[in-house]
């Protein structure tokens, strides 16, 4: 079958067999993410030459003939079956509307030709090689979304149409990218030279940076502000990933990006020791995915670790059939910042370990769909710098510790259960929510879905959407809550009583009697729920 970018909205066409049959298979890293799907034939129209000659100029232009896919390119098919081009009917005739060729290894320059693509709506280039003056889109009358990140454009590229294209409602353009990764095991006290190619434009700015990943987090080397870094004597302090950032005045926001120097040591052999003892503990030796685990190679080398510098500060262990349980050991992994575990590893069981509240600089924590059980550990309220969990699928249970209210900077709390996908296990924690959850204002995704929570709800997150359906809240649970304002988005219906699921075997003409235990749903005349 063609192939088809994992992008909403994108389109995909092919020739029907008679007697063959089809199936769409879909991957979404983000739970919340939309999918759906238009089945319609085509008819086999095409596009004016000159249209067609625009995309053979954009193919000629960009070294079509080394992109990544070009299927059906500079062929005699219609145009709509040409890789990335989507057509549409306009006025009884065929234009092209959108052009999707991200992360296709397009070079040089966008000809002004594209230009001729007088009712192109959506044009998408990002995570290419392109460079050079950018035609001015805007003159496109019914362009509404052009996007050109992470391509090696300058500031001097933008400065032309600049101010014309940025009216466009979607004109992505920031970051950009310069010059090539580089990866160095470093010798201790030697001295380093590193550099940014310059970038051309209008009074362009450097600073030099030790790189972090999280928004805001990365380190301001102080007095680095030239296109070029010298580090004498370098002490392990100093192993680190390095990156300059170009900036401009007349191109706002844009950021120009050296590709990252990576310095590179050795791991303490307590962090090796504790990568051993997660190994060793949940059956590696029958891991799906075991590249260089537990050999003399560098712990960067090991499949699912990354390190920055000499330390371990990601650790990914999804759908590799874990079996056991974690060890306390994985405390020793202080420099952790994303741990990412299960994804069907169903036999993976046992409780988080206490020691979890020794990694205080995680920032992501995702547990998912395995077999561990028990209640969260108090000790996860240490882990302040935490901007993510996701605990979904699993058999924990209990009440949630009023630690978590500690954690002050997660946007994302889901520790919704799983009734509605087709796994056996299910998260039922139960009990009243802490009151401490109010401190978490940064929260803007929060789904505690699918357990047993019932009381007062203390969330106090203006910009969170929520879920909390199928536990067992009440109205005057609710009400309140509900006229606070204080979320974003609510979703509380439905929620369950206390009854269990029954068989009644019986013969015809018999009586049987239904009920319903509302013993909790205050519906009485103490009622506090107003409505």
């Amino acid at each position: 079958m063609p192939e088809s970018p994992c992008q909403f909205g994108t389109e995909t066409a092919f020739e029907v067999v008679n007697g063959q049959s089809y199936y769409i298979v879909v991957h979404r890293s983000d739970p919340n993410a939309l999918t759906s799907f238009t089945l319609f034939e085509q008819e086999q129209q095409d596009v004016s030459e000159s249209e067609r000659a625009a995309l053979i100029d954009l193919y000629n232009a960009t070294t079509g003939s080394n992109w990544t896919n070009n299927t059906a390119w500079l062929s005699s098919d219609p145009v709509s079956l040409w890789y990335g081009i989507t057509t549409g009917i306009i006025n009884g005739e065929e234009h092209v509307v959108s052009i999707f060729l991200s992360s296709n290894n397009l070079q040089r320059s966008i000809p002004n030709s594209i230009l001729n693509l007088t009712e192109v709506e959506t044009l998408n280039f990002f995570r290419n090689k392109l460079n050079g003056g950018l035609p001015d889109f805007s003159v496109l009358p019914n362009i509404e979304q052009v996007r050109i990140t992470n391509n090696n454009y300058g500031f001097l590229d933008f400065e032309t149409n600049f101010s014309n294209n940025n009216t466009i409602a979607t004109f992505s353009y920031s970051p950009q990218k310069k010059d090539n990764a580089i990866s160095i095991d470093t010798v201790i006290g030697a001295d380093y030279n590193f550099s940014m190619t310059p970038v051309a434009g209008t009074d362009v700015r450097y600073q030099w940076y030790k790189v972090r990943n999280y928004e805001g987090g990365d380190v301001i080397i102080n007095g680095a502000n030239t296109n070029s870094l010298a580090l004498s004597a370098i002490q392990i302090e100093d192993l680190d990933d390095y990156s300059c950032y170009a900036t401009s005045p007349l191109i706002p926001e844009l950021v120009v990006e050296r590709e990252i120097i990576e310095l590179n040591g050795p791991v303490s052999q307590m962090e090796r020791d504790a990568l051993i003892a997660i190994y060793n503990a949940t059956g590696g030796s029958n891991w799906f995915n075991t590249q260089n685990w537990n050999t003399a190679a560098p712990v960067s080398e090991w499949t699912g670790v990354r390190t920055r510098g000499n330390k371990v500060i990601r650790l990914s262990l999804q759908s590799v059939n874990l079996n056991g349980q974690l060890p306390e050991d994985l405390g020793n992994l202080i420099n952790l910042e994303q741990l990412y575990i299960g994804l069907g590893d169903l036999d993976l069981t046992g409780s988080i370990p206490q020691s979890i509240g020794n990694l205080s600089q995680l920032r992501v924590f995702w547990i998912q769909a395995t077999g561990m059980s028990g209640e969260l550990p108090e000790s996860i309220g240490n882990l302040i710098n935490l901007k993510e969990i996701r605990f979904l699928a699993n058999d924990f249970d209990g009440p949630l510790p009023e630690s978590l209210g500690n954690l002050t900077q997660l946007t994302s709390l889901l520790l919704s259960g799983n009734q509605v996908t087709p796994i056996a296990n299910n998260s039922d924690f139960s009990g009243i929510l802490p009151t401490s959850l109010g401190n978490l204002v940064n929260l803007e995704y929060i789904a505690i879905a699918n357990n047993s929570f019932e009381g007062e709800l203390p969330f106090n997150s203006p910009n969170a959407f929520i879920d909390i359906s199928n536990n067992h809240f009440d109205f005057s649970d609710i009400e309140p809550f509900a006229q606070s304002g204080n979320y974003n988005s609510l979703v509380y219906s439905p929620q369950l009583t206390e009854d269990i699921e029954k068989i009644v075997e019986t013969g015809v003409g018999a009586d049987i009697t239904l009920n319903v235990n509302d013993t909790n749903i205050d519906r009485d005349a103490n009622d506090t729920a107003m409505n």
